[in-house]
């Protein structure tokens, strides 16, 4: 009996640690970053001069969408069946302000 409880103690720890990490797992996905143009540049002491990486591809031309962007916006109308005014929504809750009608022109493009 003893050791039945001792498991279930065990149990109930590992259940607890599952649930915190799920929950930050949770708030790191729902991070939006922004990258600018000089994100891509390094100081070289050597040289003493800035080196300039080239800029990551863009799925769209001039867009400002990133790949995982566009990915959680075709994601969420086609499989979660989310319709873009809520997905507006969801973005403007996260501090982004992006209109219907540019991620319908995204989803168009994809």
């Amino acid at each position: 009996m003893r050791q039945l409880q001792e498991e279930n103690l065990q149990l109930k720890k590992l259940v607890a640690v599952l649930s915190i990490d799920k929950a930050i797992l949770q708030d790191v996905l729902a991070k939006m970053v922004r990258l600018r143009g000089n994100d891509f540049q390094v100081h070289s002491a050597a040289s003493d001069r800035i080196v300039e990486a080239p800029a990551p591809s863009h799925p769209i031309d001039r867009g400002i969408a990133g790949p995982g962007l566009l990915a959680w916006v075709q994601t969420s109308k086609y499989c979660e069946h989310t319709p873009l005014y809520r997905q507006t929504k969801i973005l403007a809750r996260q501090g982004v302000d992006l209109s219907r009608a540019l991620l319908s022109n995204w989803v168009d493009t994809c």
